[in-house]
Formats: structure tokens, C-alpha cells, sequence
């Protein structure tokens, strides 16, 4: 095997991984969902689980575990939710609650207007129509509205530093202050209609 086939390396701002690598994280993750739903059925069998994954992953060095950290940790997050529906139930609904309150504990952007997930598995049943259709509800677009107002209002005080010379300044750029703006005169943005 040529050094480059065992090296990742970036190119364009994109990790670079080799066959053998994408087929052992394939493999492993896999294996590991596959463990999680039929062999962690205790907080025993959880703590051994963890353990087990948490020496792997101490194993690995710089970028090859870039993405079995994180199948790693996926799969223990995973075999929680499983062990907690086998011992006390849970229900679709639940299920539901918990991965969003994991979306909401982890997600690294705002998301004070609400957040959509989409399956676009969906569009290939007509049903489904609605969940794609672009709206925003009454509700969501005033909470967009009043965080656009804010975001404006910090961006006109920022300008203002900037034009008085004070080195602090850090202004949005012109175009997403005029969206800003756009949203707090009522334009409803991206071909979205109030629901």
C-alpha cells in the first residue's frame, strides 16, 4: 500500500479517507448499532458497552478517529434510549422528545425560532405533501420577527462603532443586515407563507 493510501489527508477543506478506512468505520458502526439494539438490555450491559467503546476510541490517534469517535459515541447514545424502552417503555412520542432534546442539547447554532427536520424519504408519498409545503406558523414568524429586530439593532450598534472608529466593531455584513431588516418590515423570506 502507497503512504498516501494510509494517510488522510485534506484537500479543499475535506478530509480525504482511504477504502480500508470508510470500510472499517462502516463496519464498526454497523456492529455497534446492531449491539446496541439486541445485547444492551441493563445499566450492567450499558456500563460494559461504554467501557468497551471508550478504550476503542482511546486507541485511536489524530484524524483516523475523527469518525469512530463520533459512530462511537452515536451507538452509546443509542443503546441508552434502547435499555431505557426495554425497561420501562417508551413510546414512539418519547422517542420523538428525546431525540429532539438531544438535537436541542447539541445543536452549535441558534435555534430560538424553531427548528424542522426533514425525511425527504417522505416526498415519495403523496400524503406527506404537507410536511413540505412552505409555510411558517403564526407563532414561529413572530418569534423570527422580534430575533431579527434584536439582530438589527445589535448590527445598527456595531455600524455605529465602526463609524465612529472604535477597532471593536464587528458589524453583519450589509446584505444579511438588509434581510434582517427585510423580516422585521413583514417579508415573510425564501418563498415562505404565513400559515
Amino acid at each position: 500500500m502507497e503512504l498516501k493510501e494510509k494517510l488522510i489527508f485534506k484537500k479543499n477543506n475535506k478530509m480525504e479517507i482511504t477504502e480500508e478506512q470508510r470500510k472499517r468505520w462502516t463496519e464498526n458502526k454497523e456492529a455497534w448499532s446492531n449491539e446496541a439494539k439486541t445485547q444492551i438490555h441493563t445499566p450492567e450491559d450499558l456500563k460494559k458497552f461504554a467501557d468497551k467503546l471508550i478504550e476503542h476510541c482511546n486507541k485511536l490517534n489524530g484524524a483516523d478517529g475523527y469518525e469512530e469517535t463520533a459512530n462511537a459515541t452515536t451507538a452509546l447514545a443509542y443503546a441508552a434510549v434502547e435499555m431505557c424502552a426495554e425497561q420501562f417503555g417508551l413510546s414512539g412520542f418519547q422517542v420523538g422528545c428525546i431525540m429532539w432534546g438531544i438535537i436541542d442539547k447539541l445543536i452549535m447554532s441558534e435555534h430560538d425560532c424553531g427548528m424542522k427536520l426533514l425525511n425527504y424519504d417522505l416526498m415519495l408519498y403523496p400524503q406527506y405533501e404537507d410536511h413540505f409545503e412552505k409555510t411558517i406558523d403564526l407563532e414561529t414568524w413572530k418569534k423570527m420577527q422580534e430575533k431579527a429586530s434584536e439582530k438589527y439593532q445589535e448590527y445598527l450598534v456595531e455600524k455605529a462603532k465602526e463609524n465612529i472608529g472604535d477597532e471593536r466593531a464587528f458589524p453583519a455584513c450589509e446584505e444579511v443586515a438588509a434581510h434582517w431588516k427585510s423580516i422585521v418590515y413583514g417579508n415573510v423570506p425564501f418563498g415562505y407563507k404565513i400559515e
